[in-house]
């Protein structure tokens, strides 16, 4: 519900397509993480500098280890999928993959970007914004 819509539109493209292309599904999957990493650097007045590496803007947002994990996942099956690599993507495990960059993609928004969110809700039916 609080993904913001540039990256919800790419989202639900990826799950469209999963099941009859799973390593397209992880290449929308890292665009999402890196529209989630420009969205909360822009919350946080965070710059980053034009064509940086989507590694690069994970670090600079200076996540949880966690949460830097989640989107080094995705990343990195996005990565395999979008340029050549050493992985072979071929096989069924590939869809299990992308089900789970899906999962994680909303385990971001929901650390990421929802909190704020509804804490705004609270603060305006409190009269408080």
């Amino acid at each position: 519900e609080d993904m913001p819509q540039n990256v919800k539109d790419i989202f639900e493209e990826a799950q469209r397509i999963t099941h009859a292309s799973p390593r397209s599904a992880c290449a929308l999957l890292r665009v999402c993480v890196e529209r989630i990493a420009d969205h909360v650097a822009a919350q946080r007045g965070i710059k980053f500098k034009e064509r940086e590496r989507l590694y690069d803007k994970i670090l600079k947002l200076n996540l949880p280890s966690y949460l830097r994990e989640i989107c080094d996942a995705c990343r990195l099956a996005g990565n395999e999928n979008a340029h050549t690599g050493e992985l072979d993507m071929s096989g069924e495990d590939t869809e299990e993959i992308a089900y789970a960059c899906s999962f994680l993609v909303n385990t971001l928004v929901g650390h990421l970007i929802s909190p704020t969110i509804q804490a705004d809700r609270v603060l305006k039916m409190l009269g408080k914004r």
